[in-house]
């Protein structure tokens, strides 16, 4: 808590745009650390105003929605959301991670080791698919674990 009563950003500053605002965790020691894991992507989003509405200036200011990917498949700069969307249309960790959430919401539990066959017939329906959520949806509900399930959800 106390470092959120020492948090360097001016909300309030009508001077700056949102990312010059939150830029300043960048370089505060006690905030870069987590910041630097995920604000690098947030950027991207700037040309989105609070409500989603697009925009190119902010308090008299260009907007910069420059990011960047790291630590995934597809690594790398972009400019805006639709570079950001095309970015992770092509991840396969993405997809991965996809199909684990889904079957998480589907089954009301936690993948098991016992469940990768499951999972992994699924995400490949699901990347043969073309990442379409329907084919997810048609594997899960085509697929014997679902036909043969214990219980009724």
């Amino acid at each position: 808590l106390e470092r959120l009563a020492t948090n360097p950003l001016d909300d309030v500053d009508q001077t700056k745009t949102t990312r010059q605002k939150y830029e300043v965790h960048l370089y505060d020691s006690s905030c870069s650390g987590c910041h630097r894991q995920f604000d690098p992507i947030g950027f991207g989003m700037e040309e989105m105003d609070g409500i989603g509405r697009y925009r190119t200036m902010e308090n008299g200011l260009p907007v910069d929605s420059t990011g960047e990917l790291s630590g995934t498949d597809v690594d790398g700069p972009f400019a805006g959301v639709a570079q950001l969307s095309a970015k992770l249309a092509q991840s396969k960790l993405l997809e991965a991670c996809a199909v684990n959430h889904f079957f998480r919401f589907a089954t009301s539990r936690s993948v098991e080791p016992a469940d990768a066959c499951v999972v992994n017939d699924w995400a490949t329906t699901f990347s043969q698919g073309g990442g379409k959520i329907e084919t997810l949806i048609s594997a899960y509900v085509g697929h014997a674990a679902f036909a043969l399930r214990r219980d009724d959800r």
